[in-house]
């Protein structure tokens, strides 16, 4: 029993150190790290002109939402499942971390005033948390 021991060790040893018959060299495998991580979705800087909506449709899933103007007031829209979950006012900075449970999107509009309005440079960054290896 004390030597059957004794093998099962001393091969446990050699697959752990992961020896090889060339040169007494080891190789050395990377185990993936596995877990929860917030990964980019939604990067987008652009100019946006005077009445002009954009968009995107998002999973179901625990989303960061990040939106900045440099120039000039927008309105952020976050839908879920067909109801408008959040429509803002005018403004240039939004952050929030929200759930979306059936699965929705995002708008930004730059509104117009009888076309006279300035175009805005905003930057959208959306950030979902996924488990990942």
């Amino acid at each position: 029993m004390r030597m059957a021991l004794l093998v099962f060790c001393i091969a446990g040893v050699v697959l752990v150190a992961g020896c090889s018959s060339d040169s007494g060299s080891r190789a050395i495998v990377a185990t993936p790290v596995c877990g929860y991580k917030w990964v980019t979705k939604i990067d987008y800087k652009r100019y946006l002109e005077d009445g002009v909506k954009i968009s995107w449709n998002l999973d179901p899933g625990t989303y960061r939402v990040k939106v900045v103007s440099l120039d000039e007031g927008i309105r952020v829209g976050i839908w879920d499942g067909g109801k408008w979950v959040r429509y803002t006012e005018e403004i240039v900075e939004y952050y929030e971390t929200i759930e979306l449970h059936q699965g929705g999107g995002i708008v930004i509009e730059n509104p117009t005033v009888f076309g006279l309005g300035r175009g805005a440079n905003i930057h959208v960054y959306v950030e979902k948390y996924l488990y990942t290896c």
